[in-house]
């Protein structure tokens, strides 16, 4: 095994047997699964925050007179999955 102990933060290079080693890699994987946890969690704020400037900028605009408009498609949108004998 060739690493860095999760629990003391030092180097290892040592060859041991796989059963031995369960305890280390299972404080590793714990570890990996928080810092992951973190990454996804900080990555929903971002996407928050940024939701909200959306709204901010939207209620700007209604309030400066800007009216919201219906968006149509002119004509049906074309499904590329059937043929065109399907459509």
């Amino acid at each position: 095994m060739r690493g860095t102990n999760p629990n003391t933060g030092e180097s290892v290079d040592e060859w041991g047997c796989a059963i031995s080693w369960m305890p280390v890699m299972a404080a590793e994987i714990a570890q990996k699964s928080n810092q992951a946890g973190a990454a996804v969690e900080s990555f929903r704020n971002e996407v928050v925050k940024a939701n909200q400037q959306n709204q901010q900028l939207y209620v700007q605009a209604l309030q400066g007179g800007v009216s919201p408009v219906n968006v149509v498609p002119l004509n049906q949108p074309i499904n590329p999955l059937l043929g065109d004998s399907e459509q």
